[in-house]
């Protein structure tokens, strides 16, 4: 916007502390699919049963295409650590035995 310096605003201190969330959003990175495929170790992908379509989709790819994966999902959205910790570390400790 050309009428006001945005830089001066008050919300700008906050803008700026925030706007590394949106960076989770894309992606430019090159993923070597074969690599993947490879990857012989156990992999465990929590999903949150609320989070985003985008987020589940991409789950599902991944456990497609891990040979060893198992995909579970928590009821939460996707910030599983702070909403359902106590599932999280139960998931893992039986993923880890």
């Amino acid at each position: 916007c050309d009428s006001i310096n945005i830089k001066s605003l008050p919300q700008w201190k906050t803008w700026v502390e925030q706007r590394n969330r949106l960076r989770g959003l894309s992606g430019t990175n090159k993923i070597d699919i074969k690599k993947i495929r490879k990857f012989d170790n156990p992999v465990l992908i929590v999903t949150g049963t609320e989070t985003f379509a985008v987020h589940k989709r991409i789950n599902t790819v991944l456990d497609q295409e891990f040979k060893n994966s198992n995909q579970v999902f928590i009821k939460s959205g996707h910030a599983i650590p702070s909403t359902a910790p106590k599932e999280l570390v139960k998931l893992i400790l039986q993923f880890l035995n």
